[in-house]
């Protein structure tokens, strides 16, 4: 269940798996009745703790016994992941950090403006959100996206229906 809510979280706020692994239960509220969660995470690539008041995702002990207090850290997330994909056969390379890049791509999709993407992925420059929303890579997402679209009821017809179009509206802005 840890894994399940740790990778959803990491897709859907693009942010960084570390970040998440390092929350702490006090950055986590529950919204009133229960509506949903509101997660207030690290921002910047170190954190400061100074007085630990105990880690929302911890890892398992080696001995699988335990739960440890400890951070859950990126290169757990990296094998849970890893782990989850091969057991499926689709694993080709992917990393919870890929998650940047497919939150970056699906807001793009979903028509949301570029400064509205660098804002949500924590991106301050362009270049950054032309890094990982490359055109090359972008090419090869249209045929994965489209195969996406026919096998989940999920995603909006509308967010597949243009695809070309929208990216490239996202490759000359």
């Amino acid at each position: 269940m840890r894994d399940i809510v740790f990778l959803k979280v990491i897709a859907f706020t693009g942010d960084r798996a570390g970040y998440l692994g390092s929350a702490l239960t006090d950055q986590i509220k529950w919204l009133p009745n229960n509506e949903g969660i509101l997660l207030r995470l690290v921002t910047g690539k170190t954190i400061d703790i100074r007085e630990p008041r105990g880690y929302f995702f911890r890892p398992l002990a080696s001995s699988q016994n335990e739960i440890l207090d400890a951070s859950f850290l990126s290169s757990a997330a990296n094998s849970r992941l890893k782990l989850y994909i091969t057991d499926l056969d689709l694993w080709e390379g992917e990393t919870p950090h890929s998650t940047r890049s497919g939150c970056a791509l699906t807001l793009a999709w979903l028509g949301i403006s570029n400064e509205l993407i660098k804002s949500h992925v924590s991106w301050k420059s362009d270049d950054m959100l032309k890094h990982y929303m490359a055109p090359n890579v972008l090419c090869d997402k249209i045929k994965s996206a489209k195969s996406l679209f026919t096998t989940s009821e999920v995603i909006p017809a509308y967010v597949f229906a243009n695809i070309e179009q929208i990216l490239g509206k996202l490759l000359t802005d």
